[in-house]
């Protein structure tokens, strides 16, 4: 359940455990603006190419597109862009956090797609953020090929 007063959301997808110094986590996604009545999942195969900074989709049980904004990952592009670690250097841990806000930032809130720092920055200085929830997953590559067959 949602915060009671609970206007938009915002999801940011990340990799802690990206090395090299940086002080910020690896961004493999940023969704704004997301409406609140979209809070019970998201559609599948969302579709957002790498120059445009909006993605459509109907909340479940309507019909009705709705735009939720995308900001700028740490690949240098928008869209999601799943996990890729480097072979056998041991599990990534990549965190979902979810923000309930009481307003919205609009299209016109940035010049350009906003970085995670930015939008962060922007978020807890304008808007209240009512709640926020974390889910944490792992993923590894061993560098083994998997051989299937029919």
């Amino acid at each position: 359940t949602l915060p009671e007063s609970t206007n938009t959301l915002v999801l940011i997808v990340e990799d802690i455990d990206v090395v090299g110094g940086k002080k910020d986590p690896f961004v493999h996604w940023i969704l704004y603006d997301i409406p609140s009545e979209v809070f019970h999942g998201l559609p599948q195969h969302i579709k957002s190419g790498p120059y445009t900074d909006k993605v459509e989709v109907s909340p479940r049980g309507t019909m009705d597109p709705v735009s939720i904004l995308q900001g700028m990952n740490s690949f240098g592009s928008l869209g999601y862009r799943g996990p890729e670690p480097p072979i056998s250097m041991g599990p990534h841990r990549y965190f979902f956090h979810l923000y309930a806000i009481d307003g919205a930032f609009g299209e016109d809130a940035f010049e350009s797609p906003p970085t995670r720092s930015q939008l962060l920055s922007a978020m807890y200085s304008t808007f209240n953020v009512l709640g926020k929830g974390t889910l944490m997953g792992t993923y590894e590559r061993t560098g083994r090929r998997l051989r299937g067959g029919v």
